[in-house]
């Protein structure tokens, strides 16, 4: 599903946006070598040491770079993000003829000079490395954010993060948890057909502690042979809380959203009838509404320009010398 500004677009930079939405995922052919480098940036950041963060984001980087194939890249890591109103900058990659490719990382948030999350960071640093593979990876012209992309960056994200709980499928990726008071696993072991996972030891935290990384193993391997969707469902129908990564058109269609009534549809003169996300939270003191629909361009320049003292003369003047 494209997303709204896809209409705006010439056909050729459609074709682009096209390609690269077309492709879901990158399989890193042994990301287990590259999460120690992960590991060494986590700690570099929690220091909140600026050249060892540089140092540990060049060292994943390059990696990554490696594992794919791809050409080296320069790597800056800077203090705050610069902002304005539209928001904070997170990174920025410049590929132009002549300069070094270049990936900029900030560390640190706009207002609060606070050290960015870890996982933010790292999935910012993974966002710009996705530019990176678009230009010289896949060979696109240009490199859109498109579904695809943002898919791309997920793949390579839970690729590196070595969390059992999240878990590749054939189509996307699931969430399983183990929260009811008997250990799931043997439900696992029906589901999967691993009777191996019958082990008692598994009823024991510590014993799981210790087969952790078979474990990760053992659930990469038989979720790769399901479905997102198909898994979930029959997770969450044995009553054990599961989740799935839905794209924006899985979103859209969620059976559980519908129910809950959360998309709301707005009217729009350029663009008709459009969904709109409604409340996230029902509060019984502060109920939600949709106060106005998105402004057209220009539609509120006459009232706005009237507030700050403006008269209709001098909105006349602006208007000829082609400012409004």
């Amino acid at each position: 599903m494209a997303f709204a500004y896809y209409a705006r677009l010439s056909r050729a930079q459609q074709a682009i946006y096209r390609k690269s939405d077309a492709i879901a995922e990158i399989r890193l052919p042994r990301p287990e070598t590259l999460r120690p480098r992960v590991a060494a940036l986590e700690s570099a950041l929690a220091s909140e040491d600026r050249p060892a963060t540089r140092r540990a984001s060049a060292e994943l980087i390059g990696g990554l770079c490696e594992a794919m194939g791809l050409p080296p890249v320069r790597v800056e890591v800077l203090a705050a993000r610069p902002s304005a109103r539209w928001g904070e900058l997170h990174g920025l990659y410049t590929n132009e003829r002549g300069t070094p490719i270049t990936i900029q990382l900030w560390m640190r948030t706009a207002k609060q000079k606070r050290v960015v999350a870890f996982r933010t960071y790292l999935r910012t640093l993974l966002h710009e490395v996705g530019h990176h593979v678009d230009y010289t990876g896949l060979r696109l012209a240009d490199s859109f954010h498109t579904e695809g992309f943002y898919k791309r960056e997920s793949s390579l994200f839970h690729q590196l993060v070595s969390d059992a709980a999240i878990d590749a499928t054939r189509d996307g990726f699931v969430t399983l948890q183990a929260v009811a008071a008997r250990s799931p696993y043997s439900l696992y072991a029906q589901i999967f057909n691993l009777p191996e996972l019958n082990n008692p030891v598994l009823d024991d935290p510590v014993g799981r502690a210790e087969l952790a990384d078979w474990l990760y193993l053992i659930f990469e391997e038989a979720c790769a042979e399901w479905d997102a969707r198909e898994l979930f469902l029959e997770v969450v129908q044995n009553r054990q809380l599961a989740g799935f990564v839905q794209g924006a058109k899985e979103l859209l269609e969620c059976p559980h959203l519908e129910a809950r009534g959360y998309w709301q549809d707005v009217d729009h003169p350029a663009t008709g009838t459009y969904r709109f996300p409604g409340e996230f939270a029902r509060l019984s003191e502060t109920p939600f509404s949709i106060r106005r629909r998105s402004p057209l361009l220009g539609e509120h320049t006459v009232e706005v320009l009237e507030e700050i003292g403006i008269d209709a003369a001098e909105r006349q003047c602006l208007r000829e010398q082609g400012v409004i």
